[in-house]
């Protein structure tokens, strides 16, 4: 079972299974969302609307590669 995952149109969080200071990321009608919790427990929801980056993030989703994707960025 995924922390958050696209499912019948549906975006679907549990919240319980979602680690602090990760990215989780979840592709849901061709749109990229990122996920994250603070060390306190806030969890953000962020759309990636740029297509470049969208892009990279759906071929490479696992936490590190988007955050270097995200670093590139700065």
């Amino acid at each position: 079972m995924d922390a958050i995952e696209s499912n019948n149109g549906k975006i679907i969080i549990r919240n319980e299974l979602i680690e602090k200071d990760k990215i989780y990321t979840c592709i849901h009608e061709d749109k990229v969302f990122l996920f994250f919790k603070n060390e306190v427990g806030i969890l953000s929801c962020y759309e990636v609307q740029d297509e470049e980056v969208a892009k990279k993030i759906k071929e490479n989703n696992d936490s590190d590669s988007v955050k270097k994707i995200l670093n590139s960025l700065i």
